[in-house]
């Protein structure tokens, strides 16, 4: 119809001018000319906005809601309003363009077809005009470049849409050439918080803000996005309400917190949550708390405020010196200790290491005359007890089950320090269990218990043996200790090897090279087990003396004869500064469980004395787990500070060991720096290195 309306118009234009008969039909000419200029201002419009429609499809925007366009009662159009582009309207009257989709693309179309430029298609997208179309000197004309440039056209398009349909995720709207085009619906939803702005201050530096999803979403999903190194979660009590609670832990990154709901089916909002951080209330941060780490055999010979500040830069608090007190703890500091030292009497010898350490951060323990009489014993803790580097005291080492005679004197010795001297203590080490009975060794702990009444004490073991082995014996001991300590309310601390000897007796019993990994294996397991000290023997190599021959002279430690530092020290400063790190979560800690899973190889499959990893042992966060069977793991559980911890020690010092465990909401894990990070429902894996541990935090 509009060619041959066009073609009556080119033929009578002559006979406009001289032709006054003609005048109704011309009349009548330009009526139709200003409906097709008309109907070209529609297709204009359409164009327009089926461009603006296409691009927030393309931007994977969402439709908010529609609305048809009424002209005497007949729909004529739509009103489309999108989340982000605003509003946009098209009509499904003739006079438009159409759109169709071609390998996931938008292209402009005639009647169905492309529209064609040079042999090209003529893509919808931000960078290309939408067509536009005017009549001139009477004829139609279309321009594809932004109205730079214009061409004739031989008719405007077919009309391009038809209808639109309304679905609960979509509008669709549906082209003249049967195509559609679906536009997924944006729900109106978010979050609403029912509590005033809320400060966050170093005396409460966690707050819970209740929360409620509003909008008409059938299964949303909460979750909190806080800075860097905060805790922060989201507590469901119903699939729309919950609380969120938020802990400033590193009160200088306040940035915004906020939480985000989706709908389950990719539409996302962010909400800000009403926290403030009131960060001058954190200027004044307090000391960080520091493990008590000791080294037995100490720094002494090459004693100096220099290798001092070094033990405390590698993690120690404590130095047990070997410039020995009693007479038979003298005999074996034999001349060339002596010549090293550089004095003759044991006092002087304390003297120079006790001031070599003042100020450098260590506290010295040194050995005490247990068992002298009571004069000699006052006159030794008030020599000491001023100094600014005195730690405390040092008792009989080992005393052997059933001496009671000896017990009695290190708790004689208790009393004297506790009425002279309260404010330092007295440090007790027992041994090992090193038998399958375990009776006698519950009895031999007993001993100290009852007799001594200590307010802590350590008991030493050196498990990790040559050819990855552990000694068999190591986790009743620490089964046993960790059990009597917590009865009796006190605390115990674990030793690691430090030194790398031979036994000539039992060939066996030779200890495995001190590294990293059984470094690890050993002081996690300690802290495992609730331990709320560490110690470490050897640390500096003791001059000539081999155990009652049964060690091989000139075997390595941290600190040899020369005073030079082996690969042993780094490794135990690495060790120890990871610890230090982790001091606030084990200190003061309340282990509730200590598990192992199962090894095939060995009847039992889990040590002496220890108990397997159940399903009623999970804590409620975690669904399931998966472990190398040939490599078994030690799981701890503990609370500290309001906090309950799980804690995955690898008990291999030379294999990786890959572990699996599902989580069934949103926890943290406390990271080696201190730090925490989150850790998404679901399946958690990691490959831990030998030795190593993993801490979970569940609230």
């Amino acid at each position: 119809m509009r060619q041959f309306l066009l073609f009556i118009l080119m033929m009578a234009a002559p006979l406009v001018a001289g032709c006054t008969d003609y005048q109704p039909g011309l009349d009548n000419l330009q009526k139709q000319i200003d409906e097709l200029t008309t109907d070209c201002s529609k297709a204009n419009s359409n164009a327009e906005s089926l461009q603006k429609m296409i691009e927030a499809i393309s931007s994977n925007e969402s439709a908010v809601s529609y609305t048809a366009i009424k002209e005497g009662g007949s729909v004529v159009g739509f009103k489309i309003n999108f989340s982000e582009s605003g509003e946009v309207t098209v009509y499904n009257s003739n006079c438009a363009l159409s759109v169709i989709k071609q390998d996931g693309r938008y292209w402009w179309a005639e009647n169905g077809d492309p529209i064609m430029i040079d042999g090209r298609k003529v893509e919808i997208s931000k960078e290309s005009a939408a067509p536009q179309f005017k009549v001139e000197d009477n004829t139609l004309k279309m321009s594809l470049d932004g109205e730079a440039t214009w061409a004739d056209a031989a008719s405007l398009p077919q009309e391009s849409v038809t209808g639109i349909t309304d679905s609960q995720y979509a509008i669709t709207v549906t082209l003249a050439d049967g195509s559609s085009i679906a536009i997924e619906k944006a729900d109106v939803f978010g979050l609403e918080f029912a509590a005033p702005d809320m400060i966050i201050t170093k005396e409460s530096p966690s707050v819970s803000v209740p929360y409620r999803v509003t909008g008409n979403i059938s299964t949303p999903e909460v979750q909190v996005i806080a800075p860097d190194g905060w805790l922060a979660k989201a507590q469901h009590t119903s699939d729309f309400e919950g609380t969120i609670t938020i802990t400033a832990t590193d009160p200088c990154n306040s940035s915004p917190v906020c939480a985000t709901v989706s709908d389950g089916h990719g539409r996302v909002i962010v909400e800000a949550i009403p926290v403030t951080v009131d960060i001058e209330s954190f200027a004044a941060q307090q000391e960080p708390v520091k493990m008590p780490i000791l080294a037995w055999a100490g720094l002494a010979a090459h004693a100096s405020q220099k290798g001092y500040r070094d033990m405390a830069a590698a993690g120690f608090t404590l130095n047990m010196p070997h410039a020995l007190y009693s007479t038979d703890q003298v005999a074996l500091l034999n001349e060339e200790m002596t010549e090293v030292l550089g004095f003759d009497t044991v006092e002087d010898r304390f003297q120079k290491i006790m001031d070599a350490a003042t100020g450098t951060g260590i506290k010295q323990v040194i050995y005490a005359p247990v068992g002298s009489s009571d004069e000699t014993i006052l006159r030794f803790i008030n020599k000491w007890k001023d100094h600014p580097a005195f730690g405390g005291y040092q008792t009989r080492d080992e005393p052997e089950p059933g001496d009671t005679d000896t017990f009695l004197k290190m708790a004689h010795f208790k009393e004297l320090v506790d009425i002279n001297d309260p404010d330092h203590f007295c440090f007790f080490n027992m041994r090992e269990c090193y038998t399958h009975e375990e009776s006698w060794y519950e009895g031999h702990i007993n001993e100290l218990l009852t007799i001594v009444k200590p307010d802590f004490y350590a008991f030493d073991s050196y498990p990790c043996l040559i050819n990855d082995k552990v000694d068999a014996h190591w986790y009743k001991s620490l089964e046993v200790n960790s059990r009597l300590a917590k009865q009796n309310g006190i605390s115990f601390w674990g030793f690691a090897n430090a030194c790398q000897f031979d036994n000539n007796i039992v060939k066996s019993d030779t200890k495995a090279y001190p590294n990293v990994a059984n470094i690890r294996l050993q002081q996690y397991s300690n802290l495992a087990y609730g331990a709320q000290g560490l110690c470490y023997f050897m640390f500096e190599l003791l001059i000539g003396n081999n155990f009652g021959g049964t060690v091989t002279p000139g075997h390595t430690s941290a600190i040899q004869p020369d005073g030079s530092y082996t690969d042993i020290y780094d490794a135990i400063s690495a060790v120890n500064n990871e610890i230090q790190n982790l001091a606030h979560i084990f200190l003061g800690c309340n282990v509730t469980s200590v598990r192992h899973t199962s090894d095939r190889r060995f009847q039992p499959p889990v040590p002496y004395s220890t108990t397997k990893f159940m399903e009623e042992d999970y804590p409620a966060e975690l669904d399931d787990y998966t472990v190398e069977v040939k490599k078994p793991v030690l799981i701890s559980q503990f609370s500290n500070g309001g906090h309950r911890c799980m804690m995955v020690v690898n008990k291999s010092f030379s294999e990786t060991d890959d572990v699996s465990f599902t989580f069934n909401k949103d926890i943290w894990q406390v990271n080696k720096d201190g730090s925490v990070s989150t850790v998404a429902k679901g399946v958690f894996q990691k490959t831990m290195d030998p030795g190593d541990a993993l801490i979970f935090r569940f609230d």
